[in-house]
């Protein structure tokens, strides 16, 4: 059978896996970048800087995500660093 995915962000690129590796021909649709929110864009090409396209984080209690990153051996390229938001409210 021949399914097609329509976004290319998280939910797409991962129903498209799951559905390959069960042994459906899939095609991901995707108007812009693979990735979606995720997906980042590059600020300069001389130092390979990139950014973030959108606000996105994982927290490391992010457990189905961070196996989805394990499942696809892609633990070397997930990095944690500690957070530096602050909120002020009321003043």
């Amino acid at each position: 059978m021949k399914i097609g995915i329509i976004g290319g962000g998280i939910t797409g690129l991962t129903v498209a896996l799951r559905l390959s590796r069960s042994g459906h021909a899939v095609t991901v649709y995707e108007q812009d970048t693979p990735g979606g929110l995720a997906s980042g864009f590059s600020i300069n090409d001389k130092t390979n800087t990139t950014l973030e396209r959108y606000y996105h984080h994982i927290f490391s209690t992010d457990h189905a995500f961070i196996r989805l990153i394990a499942e696809n051996d892609l633990e070397k390229n997930l990095t944690w660093h500690p957070s530096k938001t602050g909120i002020c409210s009321e003043g």
